[in-house]
């Protein structure tokens, strides 16, 4: 930004964006810019604007213009609050399986947004083709990102939440187990630095374990009834390894009263050591 440059200003009050001439800009990194407007109803007059308002050169307007018009439209179709089970559920999704190298979702006037920074390598790891992300007429590249609605979100959270049931269904279930003692024990947060710590009464605990009862549904359902039933086949699995594997250290340990040699060798073949088979028990 230059003095003499004509800038397009994006008014606050009025929602305008007309040309103003650059008259000073001070320094010290500024937050305010002196512009004189050059429109005739207003011709001459300065004033001191945020520099925030001023979005690009004038002759690159038309192209700005374009761009905010997509932004709008896309943030009015794809808008969800905050407190909404949905999305909730599909933060969740994306933080655990996606990488933010690949992709990450929008937040605060984005939420409902998906931002994909690798479009063929995303596609690549949901197994899907690359049209799949990119066909949606409300998707736009800017800084070689593609922005696509919340359509496209849903699609690519439920394909992730099929490809990575076990690992979040896991999640859920431990969120669960987690939810249901606070609600009759509490939370207490630990103090950090010189801050004091807080305690959650459990009646509010509660009241956030069934809020997340919904979110923890939803991923549920997206993971499909494929991915329910490989996961509780494969709980069924661990559980048997673990009793399987308590017999053995049981044995070991007897079998160490008249043979230790024995027993040392039988512990080394299975592979886990005692001390871990009696945690596990």
């Amino acid at each position: 930004m230059e003095i003499g440059e004509t800038w397009a200003y994006h008014s606050r009050t009025t929602g305008a964006v007309v040309p103003v001439a650059i008259v000073k800009v001070p320094t010290d990194q500024p937050a305010r810019v002196l512009v004189r407007f050059t429109q005739a109803e207003a011709e001459g007059s300065e004033e001191w604007v945020p520099a925030g308002r001023l979005k690009v050169p004038w002759d690159g307007v038309d192209e700005w213009l374009e761009l905010d018009r997509r932004w709008t439209a896309i943030r009015e179709t794809s808008r969800r609050d905050w407190l909404d089970p949905e999305w909730n559920a599909a933060e969740i999704v994306l933080e655990q399986c996606l990488d933010q190298s690949l992709a990450e979702g929008g937040v605060n006037q984005d939420a409902g947004l998906l931002l994909i920074k690798d479009v063929a390598g995303l596609a690549a790891l949901l197994d899907i083709e690359a049209t799949e992300l990119s066909s949606d007429p409300l998707s736009f590249v800017v800084d070689g990102t593609l922005v696509v609605p919340s359509a496209v979100t849903v699609r690519v959270t439920r394909r992730a939440a099929e490809l990575n049931a076990a690992a979040l269904l896991d999640s859920v279930e431990r969120e669960e187990a987690r939810g249901r003692h606070e609600a009759l024990h509490g939370r207490y947060y630990p103090a950090h630095g010189r801050g004091r710590g807080w305690y959650v009464k459990p009646e509010i605990c509660a009241e956030n374990a069934e809020q997340d009862r919904l979110i923890h549904q939803l991923i549920r359902r997206w993971c499909g009834v494929e991915g329910q039933a490989r996961y509780d086949e494969l709980k069924a699995l661990r559980a048997e390894a673990r009793r399987l594997a308590q017999l053995a250290g049981r044995a070991i340990a007897a079998l160490r009263q008249t043979d230790d040699a024995a027993a040392t060798e039988l512990e080394r073949e299975l592979g886990v050591p005692i001390e871990t088979l009696r945690h596990q028990q």
